[in-house]
């Protein structure tokens, strides 16, 4: 599937010049959120889950706003199942590693 400069996924939007997925959204009245996930650092699946759990981080993320990263990623970066799994390392223990003990329950 071919993406095109400017294509929207929610309030992202790819920048085909330089790369990058922007964020910006207009908040009612007190600003707005903005932020960028650089295209050249998502090299590797962590690189890639390193990003999302960035925005997932951040306060102004809603359930929709990092679905529709994921979406994007996807659609930018082709199947990331696939460039998760085929990683070297072990993608279990590095995800863990992110996950907060509160928030992992696992074992």
């Amino acid at each position: 599937m071919s993406v095109r400069d400017g294509q929207r996924w929610g309030d992202w939007e790819y920048d085909k010049s330089r790369l990058v997925l922007e964020f910006d959204r207009l908040r009612s009245s007190d600003g707005r959120d903005w932020y960028e996930v650089d295209l050249e650092e998502c090299t590797t699946g962590l690189d890639v889950l390193d990003w999302i759990l960035q925005v997932a981080g951040k306060r102004w993320a809603t359930p929709a706003d990092i679905g529709a990263l994921v979406l994007a990623l996807e659609s930018l970066l082709g199947p990331l199942q696939n460039k998760i799994l085929n990683d070297d390392l072990d993608f279990c223990s590095h995800l863990r590693k992110y996950i907060s003990p509160q928030r992992y329950t696992g074992g």
